[in-house]
């Protein structure tokens, strides 16, 4: 028995048959006129501006709410502010050379008053420390609905722009456990093996189902 309903079903094709009448006959429309709305351009820009202020501001709160990773030897570095340019550049979508300028005028909102060149940018996806600060934020702002699944996918590990191929860098992988909305609840992006990961990364959340497809072991 075939229970699966027929399409086109009627009413779909007398709303094709009106349409098909209406190219001769212009009275027969489906959607009535209405004059085009204007639009104020420079309310629409200070509303852009309003926005980007708001982002800027929450990057600045949140991570200076977070605690700073245990010091090592080497030559020290303002772990906040790095923190901040990748949420930045995530954020906007900017490349490291954008990035430069954006940060340039919008960046004291954020907290960062100093001028930032292209290669500082880069640099800062290259940090752990910084990893150290944004697994705060996620493990803090994170929300879940229960319905967990694992995924992989090439991570990005720079902002910098390829003017041959207009793409960006992805070196490593990105192991993770999202929830139906696509939502990630927990990732790992040390290079360690998927299936191992994935063990790993089970342990970490809560919900009432999880579906894995399998890895293979290389």
């Amino acid at each position: 028995m075939n229970t699966k309903k027929k399409l086109p079903n009627e009413k779909f094709r007398k709303l094709v048959e009106f349409i098909n009448e209406g190219r001769e006959d212009k009275t027969k429309k489906i959607y009535e006129d209405k004059e085009p709305r204007k639009i104020d351009w420079k309310a629409y820009t200070f509303s852009q501006i309003d926005n980007i202020k708001e982002s800027l501001k929450f990057v600045n709160e949140e991570v200076e709410k977070c605690f700073l990773p245990p010091r090592k030897v080497g030559k020290p570095f303002d772990v906040k502010l790095y923190t901040k340019v990748v949420l930045i550049c995530e954020m906007f979508d900017l490349t490291e050379r954008n990035a430069q300028g954006f940060i340039e005028i919008f960046g004291h909102i954020a907290g960062i008053c100093e001028k930032l060149d292209d290669r500082v940018i880069g640099n800062a996806y290259n940090k752990k420390e910084v990893a150290f600060i944004l697994k705060q934020i996620f493990d803090k702002r994170k929300n879940c609905d229960g319905i967990l699944s694992g995924d992989g996918t090439g991570l990005e590990t720079s902002r910098r722009q390829n003017y041959g191929k207009e793409r960006k860098s992805t070196k490593d992988f990105l192991t993770s456990i999202v929830d139906s909305r696509e939502i990630i609840q927990a990732f790992d992006f040390s290079g360690e093996d998927e299936c191992k990961a994935m063990h790993s990364l089970v342990e970490e959340v809560e919900g009432d189902s999880l579906k894995v497809r399998c890895w293979i072991q290389r």
